[in-house]
């Protein structure tokens, strides 16, 4: 019987813990830069506490961030990218 229990209650434990957060929203932002040295910069810069991910694209000049919205604001990740040099909203 446990053997047939356990991976039912593994799969739902692991289906519970990928549901995302009421907290969590996808945010936008207009962020200037110009090769891919710049997108490892802004990347790496938008990772504040809360992000969950963070996402600039070269083409569009868009910065794409999942964030917890309780630990953090897309005001706190823009501030970071603006003191790593790179200008945005």
């Amino acid at each position: 019987m446990i053997r047939f229990l356990a991976p039912a209650l593994l799969a739902l434990l692991f289906s519970y813990t990928q549901q995302p957060k009421p907290s969590t929203a996808e945010k936008t932002a207009h962020v200037w830069g110009n090769c891919e040295q710049c997108k490892a910069t802004i990347d790496k810069a938008a990772q504040v506490d809360g992000v969950e991910k963070a996402s600039w694209n070269e083409d569009s000049k868009m910065l794409t961030v999942r964030l917890d919205t309780l630990s953090s604001s897309m005001d706190a990740v823009l501030k970071s990218i603006a003191a790593a040099g790179y200008d945005n909203e």
